[in-house]
């Protein structure tokens, strides 16, 4: 451990910035949009931002900003506000479970 320790682990440091653009990308970042816009509209997002290589954030933001976004279970445009206040704080998807 020992050794370890001193040849792979002592010094290293996390790249903050590279690490924040994975989880802008990664899939589970749509949960915290989940309560406001529904499993369905979630995927769809995730699938289009994969495709087009921009985050979670940058697709709600763009489908909020042109009315194409509809809170779950009716037709309401889900506002950039909402996304905003949604995707805010990632550190949240860490913390035992998400509360609306």
């Amino acid at each position: 451990m020992r050794a370890f320790t001193e040849r792979a682990v002592r010094g290293l440091t996390a790249n903050r910035e590279k690490a924040e653009s994975w989880l802008a990308k990664n899939a589970i970042v749509v949960t915290a949009l989940n309560p406001l816009i529904g499993y369905a509209q979630g995927a769809a997002l995730v699938k289009e931002a994969s495709v087009r290589g921009l985050t979670i954030r940058q697709v709600a933001v763009e489908k909020a900003r042109a009315g194409a976004l509809k809170h779950r279970g009716d037709d309401r445009p889900v506002t950039i506000e909402e996304v905003e206040a949604a995707l805010g704080n990632l550190r949240r998807l860490t913390e035992g479970g998400i509360i609306g």
